[in-house]
């Protein structure tokens, strides 16, 4: 299984203590986000391992195959990255430049570019500029003035940006016009391109291929493939977490109404403010996970190969 970590609150900011404590323990209690008092499941959590015994044959352990961290403020795990050693990741990193009015409780956006520097020294970092959002005085060339000034101070850290379109209306901030987008979009491509940047788009509505911006796919087979070296099962390429999604199937970590980031267009509210560490309630059920690497058949009969030249001296 891959691990969403998550999109429904910012666990490496808020609550990379219980999750670093969760992954010792083994286990993890995952209540349902729409059902109040409902089914509360418990995901095992063993990191995902193969190994060769002496007689050649492929054993698999565990199923924790990777793990996407989404967050604005990694900072509170970088000192415990060296827990995380044998399992895949990487981050999608929120650095938007709205500043206190739009993002209360954030550390200063220096502070932030700084941490995504340092994250890169570990694991593979996807920048994220999400939601893209107008005001009164957030505008078009507002926008593409900022993005440059990040990409310039992010010094070729970044690689990918991923962009999305603020669904709705949240206090003065309001989704762009179609029109808007595609003049953001396009600018950001042509920024990108000076920074060796690749712009993409997350579960857009509009489609902006017309501007160079392709589709993401926010939790990657290919990157995975790439960390884990095997090819990852097809079947299981299905987008879970809304209209235009391309993500791979993976299981969130995470609990709504728990965030504490003071962004005004918080999505994953459901109810009143919370913790993530309140005890869920309801019938507590272990939710089966399956294996998404396909068995390294290959590997297998490569290791055969080998122990028997080795035995006949050849």
């Amino acid at each position: 299984m891959i691990l969403s970590v998550s999109r429904r609150t910012d666990v490496p900011a808020l609550y990379s203590d219980r999750f670093f404590d969760k992954l010792k323990k083994g286990e993890v209690l995952i209540p349902n986000p729409f059902i109040s008092g409902g089914k509360t499941a418990r995901v095992r959590l063993l990191p995902f391992t193969i190994e060769t015994n002496i007689l050649g044959s492929v054993e698999v352990s565990g199923n924790i195959e990777g793990i996407v961290f989404w967050t604005k403020n990694p900072a509170p795990m970088l000192g415990r990255m060296d827990e995380l050693k044998g399992i895949p990741y990487y981050f999608q990193f929120t650095l938007n430049p709205y500043g206190k009015e739009y993002e209360s409780n954030l550390p200063s956006l220096e502070n932030r570019v700084r941490t995504f520097i340092e994250l890169t020294k570990f694991c593979p970092v996807m920048w994220r500029y999400d939601p893209i959002f107008l005001s009164k005085s957030i505008t078009v060339d507002w926008h593409l003035e900022q993005f440059e000034k990040l990409a310039k101070r992010l010094n070729g850290s970044a690689k990918i940006c991923i962009i999305n379109t603020l669904i709705g209306r949240h206090g003065d901030a309001y989704c762009p016009s179609a029109a808007d987008t595609l003049k953001i979009a396009e600018g950001f491509v042509r920024i990108g391109k000076q920074y060796g940047i690749e712009i993409k788009s997350c579960a857009e509505i509009i489609d902006l291929s017309c501007v160079g911006v392709k589709p993401a796919k926010c939790i990657d087979p290919e990157v995975f493939e790439r960390l884990i070296g095997y090819k990852v099962k097809k079947s299981k390429l299905k987008g879970k977490s809304r209209s235009g999604c391309n993500c791979m199937e993976s299981i969130d970590i995470g609990a709504y109404d728990t965030c504490t980031n003071g962004c005004i267009y918080y999505y994953a509210k459901k109810g009143a403010k919370k913790s993530l560490a309140d005890n869920p309630d309801g019938e507590i059920y272990d939710r089966k996970t399956e294996q998404i690497i396909t068995t390294p058949l290959k590997c297998q009969q490569e290791i055969n190969l080998l122990l028997d030249k080795l035995i006949l001296g050849d």
